[in-house]
Order: structure tokens, then sequence, then C-alpha cells
């Protein structure tokens, strides 16, 4: 039989209404989470929220919800952050319902938008982990930190975008879990160079997807698509492949004779950059599943190293899980191996394959913090140690983080 208080507990729980999509809470912001989101409690629910900052207190209208996570966008602020700054997007204007989903820090500070990126980082160490970034030095006793790349202010950096058309034609861009576009006829972190409001005056009906690309100084490549995706992927910041080579050529040291192995090697930048360091390597293998990539990585590779080179040269357009077993199955062995794979990182059959092929370094290059702790914590128990970590603001104005952690095997 239930005591008057569990009676009285069940009546009040009962009494309360359960968070639904549409309702608009006022909630206190707590900590920045991974993938653009804030973290708020109501009714002893987690709510993550966007458009929010740690310490705020908003009027947030919930956007989804299920039995476990609810997510919502902040619709009113009543105390503002000392970091809110307004948005120079004018469809991210507070008047703009249906903001677009390209930027998720731009009411942010540029300053604070990095500390709370460095946050999220040191956070999913910690979380998924159980690793302490923050007090963590490399072997050269550099510590943990997330660096600004140029342009300072984090505009107009783009220079590859992807847009979807909308039910008019136009070009657009979709809001945060949508698949609904809003038209857009300009972007403020594009590269001007780009053209997005020329390109913006024109139909695009019958197309899925628009990609504009600067190919040159002045030169803008346009491919369209009916539905599949658009194939060669490479950095979209103007000084992507500067910054993040400039770090590894500073940290990992490529001996004459090293065999290197590029996985989701792309059209072959990093490939590329290990040329112009060390020509005189024994081998070098690229694998990438698009046979596109593939086919422009043997072109530039080729003209590199030329004809009577005596490097080892492959490029193959395979599963690197496929080439990986292959390769182990040969007893094949490689000095250093550069990956970049996509957000959702290795898989921890890909990362004990790694650990046979008796690597002294591996160098990897991520783009989401999550899945790269994860795979820091596989990389640990399959016998590697983590020598260098940075991350590379590369993406301001947005959630997202380039990190590039630097691994030598302990076993070899």
């Amino acid at each position: 039989m239930k005591s008057d208080a569990q009676n009285t507990d069940a009546q009040s729980d009962k009494s309360i209404k359960k968070i639904a999509i549409g309702d608009v809470v006022e909630i206190d912001i707590k900590d920045v989470a991974h993938g653009g989101h804030f973290v708020a409690h109501h009714q002893n629910q987690v709510i993550f929220v966007r458009h929010a900052i740690s310490g705020e207190r908003v009027k947030a209208k919930i956007t989804h919800a299920n039995n476990k996570i609810f997510l919502a966008d902040a619709v009113e602020v009543i105390s503002p952050s000392k970091y809110r700054v307004k948005p120079k997007c004018k469809y991210l204007s507070e008047s703009v319902e249906r903001k677009c989903g390209g930027c998720d820090f731009q009411h942010i500070d540029i300053e604070y938008q990095r500390q709370l990126k460095k946050q999220v980082v040191e956070d999913q160490f910690y979380r998924l982990a159980k690793f302490d970034l923050k007090n963590f030095k490399g072997i050269d006793s550099t510590p943990f930190d997330l660096v600004q790349v140029d342009p300072k202010d984090g505009w107009n950096w783009r220079t590859r975008m992807n847009f979807a058309v909308t039910v008019a034609g136009k070009m657009g861009m979709f809001p945060h879990h949508s698949n609904q576009p809003i038209e857009i006829s300009e972007c403020q972190i594009a590269d001007e160079r780009l053209k997005i409001s020329e390109f913006a005056k024109r139909n695009w009906s019958g197309k899925s997807k628009v990609s504009l690309e600067l190919v040159a100084d002045s030169e803008v490549s346009v491919k369209l698509s009916h539905g599949e995706d658009v194939g060669i992927f490479w950095q979209s910041h103007i000084n992507a492949q500067e910054v993040l080579t400039d770090y590894i050529r500073d940290k990992v040291k490529i001996s004459a004779g090293a065999k290197i192995l590029d996985l989701y090697s792309g059209v072959g930048v990093f490939a590329q950059f290990v040329l112009s360091i060390q020509p005189a390597l024994s081998a070098l293998s690229l694998v990438d599943t698009s046979p596109e990539s593939i086919k422009f990585a043997k072109q530039n590779i080729s003209n590199l190293i030329g004809k009577n080179s005596a490097i080892k040269f492959e490029a193959n357009a395979v599963e690197v899980l496929k080439y990986l077993r292959n390769q182990v199955n040969e007893n094949r062995s490689w000095d250093l191996a550069i990956v970049d794979p996509p957000r959702s990182g290795l898989n921890q059959q890909i990362i004990e394959l790694l650990a046979k092929l008796k690597l002294t370094e591996l160098v990897y290059i991520s783009c989401d913090p999550a899945s790269l702790a994860r795979d820091f914590s596989n990389l640990v128990k399959s016998g590697y140690r983590l020598n260098h970590i940075k991350s590379f603001d590369l993406f301001p104005m947005t959630q997202h983080i380039e990190t590039v952690a630097i691994f030598s095997s302990v076993l070899r």
C-alpha cells in the first residue's frame, strides 16, 4: 500500500504537463555541448538548446522531443550573456523563425567561440575516453590548444559551398533538423569570389544540389546533382591545407625510404605534401572510396613523382577496411599512416588492422571531437600513444572543429 507521501508525489507528477513540440519554456542555459547546443534542464528533463549561450536565461521553443532527448531553439533572450553579439547574417536575425542551419555560433563573440570549442574537445575526451586533455602535454611539452586560423574575424573563409534547391528552384540552405530549405542570396562566411549573389539569381529547378567551388582566383566551378552526392571532398577553408600541413611538418619527421599510407586520401593533398618534404620514399599508397577522387589523385601524384621514380606508387578506389585486410593478409608493413576519415571516424576493426601494420606513427585528422575521442581510446588499447594534439578553428561561426592528433606505436 502506498504512503500518503508517495500518493502526493504521484499526484504531483500527473499535474506536471509533459513537454511537447511547440511548447515554449523559460530555462537557464548551462554548459556548451557537442553539436552546437547548450545544456538546460526543465522538469527533470535535459534540453539541448541552440542559439543560446552559457549563463543566459532564455525562452526556448521545443523543436524535437522523445523519451530521452529534447531539442529547442532560443526564441527570446531574457538575460543575455556578455558574449552575445548581433549576427551579421540576415538569415539568423531574431525576427526570422526558420533560421539557416549553416552557422551555429554567429550570435557569440568570435574569441569566446574558440574557448567554447576548446572546451567541447576537452569534454569529449573526458566523457568518452576518460582522458584529461586539459592537463595533457605532448612529447615536446606542448599542451593541447585550439588555435585561430586567418581570417581572424571569422568571415569570408569558405571556398566551397553546397546548396539545396527550393521548390521554387532557388538556391537554399536547410534550417537545423529540417529537410525544407530556405532561399538565400548571400552568405557571410563564404569567400566573396564565389559570387553567391549572382548564382542565386538563377533558376535551378530539376536539380537537388548546387555546389560552388573556387578553383582559381576568380574562377568558380559549378557542379549539379539530381539526388546523388557530388563526388570530391576537400576542406572548405581557404587556409586549411597550409595550416594542417604546417603542423604535421613540424611534428612528424619522414625519413628517406619511408613507406607511407594515405587513407581516406581524397585527391591526394596530404600525399602531395609528404612528397614535397621527402621525395625519396620507397612506397606510397592512397586509398579512397571515391573513384573520381582517386582518378585525380593518380594524376596529381604521378605528375609529382615522374615516370622514372623509384617510389612504388598505387592509388586504390576501395573501402579502407577491405584494403587493410588485404594488407594484413599479405603481411605488409608501413612506416606512417595518415588518416582523414569522415565525421563518423574509424571503427574498431580498422584500428585493430592498423595495429598489425607495424606503423611507427599515425597522423589522425579529425572533423569530429566525439569520434576522435572514441577512437583515441581504442587506439591506446591497441598499442598507440598520443604524442601531439591540436585543434584548429577552420570553421568559425559554426560548431565544427578540425583536430590533428599524432600517435606513435609502443609495440614496434
